[in-house]
């Protein structure tokens, strides 16, 4: 379940990358960017034990939505498609107030609920580090194609 949700995401972030910037360069590299938050967070779900459950599936969900907002955020900021709000810090800040938010259900009894905030607020804040690291540069190796 998680593979297939992990494409109809990746799917969805490219179209609305595409949309938002105009441009298939710039909705291919807000996908990307989504794609190595997902495959960081995987990664680090692996290491630690936690297991791919179903209870990790809507919390990678909705962080991939974070990511895909910072990575057209970022590369709004950095002159792809017009002007931003936020740049690299506001985004590694948001990210990181993400994760924060969702410590507390880590006290919290219920299992399958804390186990889906607990995704979400790691994988908001690898996106935020994914997108500050892979968005500037893939728009440079893009613009330089």
């Amino acid at each position: 379940a998680y593979r297939k949700t992990t494409f109809l995401v990746l799917v969805t972030v490219f179209l609305a990358g595409l949309v938002v910037t105009r441009s298939v360069p710039l909705g291919l590299v807000v996908t990307l960017s989504v794609a190595a938050g997902q495959a960081l967070t995987v990664l680090l779900m692996t290491v630690v034990g936690w297991p791919v459950s179903l209870a990790a599936v809507p919390g990678a969900v909705v962080g991939a939505g974070f990511g895909a907002v910072f990575g057209i955020c970022l590369v709004r900021w950095n002159g792809g498609a017009g002007g931003a709000l936020i740049g690299p810090g506001s985004v590694l800040f948001l990210g990181a107030l993400a994760f924060a938010s969702t410590l507390p259900w880590f006290f919290i009894g219920m299992k399958f609920q804390s186990d889906m905030a607990i995704v979400l607020g790691v994988t908001a804040l690898l996106q935020a580090i994914a997108a500050v690291v892979f968005v500037p540069a893939l728009t440079a190796a893009f613009q330089k194609s």
